[in-house]
Protein backbone atom coordinates (compact mmCIF):
# COMPACT_ATOMS: atom_id res chain seq x y z
CA UNK A 1 0.00 0.00 0.00
CA UNK A 2 1.36 3.42 -0.96
CA UNK A 3 1.15 6.01 1.81
CA UNK A 4 1.99 9.71 1.46
CA UNK A 5 3.17 9.92 5.05
CA UNK A 6 6.91 9.89 5.79
CA UNK A 7 8.70 6.61 6.54
CA UNK A 8 8.17 5.58 10.15
CA UNK A 9 5.03 7.69 10.51
CA UNK A 10 1.85 5.71 11.01
CA UNK A 11 -1.22 7.15 9.36
CA UNK A 12 -4.14 7.38 11.81
CA UNK A 13 -7.01 5.05 10.96
CA UNK A 14 -9.67 6.74 8.88
CA UNK A 15 -7.38 9.55 7.69
CA UNK A 16 -7.48 10.09 3.94
CA UNK A 17 -4.39 10.66 1.80
CA UNK A 18 -3.77 14.24 0.57
CA UNK A 19 -3.74 14.55 -3.20
CA UNK A 20 -2.11 17.37 -5.16
CA UNK A 21 -3.14 17.88 -8.79
CA UNK A 22 -4.55 14.35 -8.87
CA UNK A 23 -1.37 12.65 -7.64
CA UNK A 24 0.16 11.80 -4.31
CA UNK A 25 3.27 13.85 -3.48
CA UNK A 26 6.55 11.95 -3.48
CA UNK A 27 8.37 11.62 -0.19
CA UNK A 28 11.55 12.68 -1.98
CA UNK A 29 9.86 16.09 -2.22
CA UNK A 30 9.48 16.39 1.56
CA UNK A 31 10.87 19.62 2.94
CA UNK A 32 13.80 18.99 5.25
CA UNK A 33 14.38 22.48 6.61
CA UNK A 34 12.40 25.61 7.53
CA UNK A 35 12.44 26.89 3.98
CA UNK A 36 9.18 28.83 3.63
CA UNK A 37 9.08 29.61 -0.07
CA UNK A 38 7.34 27.11 -2.31
CA UNK A 39 6.03 24.76 0.39
CA UNK A 40 2.72 23.00 0.45
CA UNK A 41 1.21 21.99 3.78
CA UNK A 42 -0.79 18.78 3.43
CA UNK A 43 -3.35 18.14 6.17
CA UNK A 44 -5.50 15.05 6.51
CA UNK A 45 -7.86 14.48 9.38
CA UNK A 46 -11.28 14.71 10.96
CA UNK A 47 -13.41 17.65 12.09
CA UNK A 48 -16.36 17.48 14.48
CA UNK A 49 -18.97 19.62 16.14
CA UNK A 50 -21.89 18.19 18.07
CA UNK A 51 -24.06 16.32 15.57
CA UNK A 52 -21.68 16.62 12.59
CA UNK A 53 -18.50 14.85 11.54
CA UNK A 54 -16.32 15.25 8.46
CA UNK A 55 -13.06 13.86 7.16
CA UNK A 56 -10.92 16.25 5.15
CA UNK A 57 -7.74 16.78 3.19
CA UNK A 58 -6.15 20.14 2.54
CA UNK A 59 -3.35 21.29 0.26
CA UNK A 60 -2.29 24.71 1.51
CA UNK A 61 0.36 26.67 -0.41
CA UNK A 62 2.65 28.60 1.94
CA UNK A 63 4.54 31.66 0.68
CA UNK A 64 7.90 32.98 1.87
CA UNK A 65 6.11 35.39 4.21
CA UNK A 66 3.92 32.63 5.69
CA UNK A 67 0.82 33.68 3.72
CA UNK A 68 -1.28 30.60 3.04
CA UNK A 69 -4.09 29.70 0.66
CA UNK A 70 -5.65 26.56 -0.73
CA UNK A 71 -8.61 24.21 -0.79
CA UNK A 72 -9.98 21.94 1.91
CA UNK A 73 -11.83 18.93 0.52
CA UNK A 74 -14.59 17.95 2.98
CA UNK A 75 -16.35 14.58 3.09
CA UNK A 76 -19.39 14.19 5.30
CA UNK A 77 -19.24 11.23 7.66
CA UNK A 78 -22.86 11.56 8.75
CA UNK A 79 -26.04 11.08 6.75
CA UNK A 80 -27.12 14.73 6.38
CA UNK A 81 -23.79 16.50 5.87
CA UNK A 82 -22.62 18.07 2.64
CA UNK A 83 -19.36 17.23 0.92
CA UNK A 84 -17.36 19.69 -1.14
CA UNK A 85 -14.57 22.24 -1.22
CA UNK A 86 -13.90 25.25 1.01
CA UNK A 87 -11.22 27.70 -0.14
CA UNK A 88 -9.20 29.12 2.75
CA UNK A 89 -6.57 31.80 3.32
CA UNK A 90 -4.45 32.66 6.31
CA UNK A 91 -0.97 32.32 7.78
CA UNK A 92 1.40 29.48 8.68
CA UNK A 93 4.11 30.04 11.29
CA UNK A 94 6.50 27.46 12.74
CA UNK A 95 3.88 25.35 14.56
CA UNK A 96 0.79 27.52 14.23
CA UNK A 97 -1.73 27.61 11.38
CA UNK A 98 -4.49 30.21 11.22
CA UNK A 99 -6.97 29.90 8.35
CA UNK A 100 -10.35 31.35 7.42
CA UNK A 101 -12.77 30.28 4.74
CA UNK A 102 -13.25 32.69 1.84
CA UNK A 103 -15.52 30.59 -0.37
CA UNK A 104 -17.43 27.36 0.18
CA UNK A 105 -19.47 25.15 -2.08
CA UNK A 106 -23.19 24.84 -1.49
CA UNK A 107 -24.03 23.09 1.77
CA UNK A 108 -20.74 24.07 3.44
CA UNK A 109 -19.94 27.14 5.52
CA UNK A 110 -16.83 29.32 5.67
CA UNK A 111 -15.23 28.75 9.08
CA UNK A 112 -12.14 29.94 10.95
CA UNK A 113 -9.42 27.49 12.01
CA UNK A 114 -6.66 27.55 14.63
CA UNK A 115 -4.35 24.56 14.29
CA UNK A 116 -1.21 23.53 16.19
CA UNK A 117 1.32 21.37 14.38
CA UNK A 118 2.98 18.83 16.70
CA UNK A 119 5.99 17.27 15.07
CA UNK A 120 8.82 18.81 13.15
CA UNK A 121 9.27 20.92 10.03
CA UNK A 122 8.57 17.88 7.83
CA UNK A 123 5.67 15.96 9.36
CA UNK A 124 3.69 15.12 12.45
CA UNK A 125 0.21 15.31 13.88
CA UNK A 126 -2.04 18.31 14.42
CA UNK A 127 -4.94 19.34 16.61
CA UNK A 128 -7.07 22.43 16.48
CA UNK A 129 -10.31 24.24 16.97
CA UNK A 130 -12.65 25.98 14.57
CA UNK A 131 -15.26 28.67 14.72
CA UNK A 132 -18.36 27.27 13.13
CA UNK A 133 -21.79 28.88 13.34
CA UNK A 134 -20.55 31.61 15.71
CA UNK A 135 -18.78 29.54 18.38
CA UNK A 136 -15.37 27.89 18.77
CA UNK A 137 -16.78 24.39 19.41
CA UNK A 138 -15.35 22.67 16.32
CA UNK A 139 -12.53 20.18 16.94
CA UNK A 140 -10.07 18.84 14.39
CA UNK A 141 -7.14 16.44 14.44
CA UNK A 142 -5.03 14.40 12.06
CA UNK A 143 -1.64 14.25 10.40
CA UNK A 144 0.38 16.72 8.34
CA UNK A 145 3.46 16.89 6.16
CA UNK A 146 5.13 19.49 3.96
CA UNK A 147 6.17 19.03 0.33
CA UNK A 148 7.94 21.34 -2.04
CA UNK A 149 5.57 23.03 -4.41
CA UNK A 150 6.02 24.88 -7.65
CA UNK A 151 6.44 28.62 -7.91
CA UNK A 152 3.15 28.78 -9.84
CA UNK A 153 0.07 30.05 -8.04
Amino acid sequence: MITPFPRGFRRPIGIASPVINGALPKMSDAVSDHEDSGRILCLSGTWQIPGEAYSFTATIRVGADGAAAGPIQWRAECLHGASGIEDVRGHVAIASVRLHGVKAERGLACDQYRVTLMGDDRSGIFAGISRAFGSWNGRMEGAYFFVRGTSER
